[in-house]
């Protein structure tokens, strides 16, 4: 009778175990029989390139859990209470495909929106879970005030 009380307390504790596993890696399947998740990302620098007005250049690295899993949707919003960006990079994998288990760097670049017509001052990104900043020496919008005239 022990032997079968210890053996169901193991599977319900394994149940448990993958449930909680599984809902922890955030991930939902589309339409498609793609499995979605969120890309992990170990590193972002964010370069201000040289145009008026000021273009805002995120370069983001990171690792596919598999070697099946791509960059998926990158999807930019902005927090209107806290002005904060908000980067969220997805990947995407074919449901019954069989992967590699090994890690896979990528990297990729992404032009941060709606940066024109801000004022000067400092923003914060929230890239995924990586938080970074920058800073506007002056506002990033073309002035109407026209020197010729």
């Amino acid at each position: 009778m022990k032997k079968i009380i210890l053996s169901l307390v193991a599977i319900f504790a394994i149940i448990i175990i993958v449930v909680v596993v599984r809902s922890n890696r955030q991930e939902q399947i589309d339409s498609a029989n793609f499995v979605i998740g969120q890309a992990m990302v170990s590193d972002a620098t964010i370069a201000l390139r040289e145009t008026f007005p000021v273009d805002v250049m995120l370069d983001v690295s990171g690792t596919f859990p598999d070697g099946c899993t791509e960059l998926g949707d990158i999807i930019q919003t902005r927090d209107e209470t806290t002005g904060e960006f908000v980067v969220l990079i997805q990947t995407k994998r074919p449901l019954d495909a069989m992967c590699t288990q090994a890690l896979v760097d990528f990297q990729t670049s992404i032009m941060l929106q709606g940066t024109e017509g801000l004022p000067a001052g400092e923003y914060m990104v929230r890239i995924n879970d990586l938080n970074r900043s920058f800073m506007f020496d002056i506002d990033n919008r073309v002035s109407d005030f026209d020197p010729l005239k």
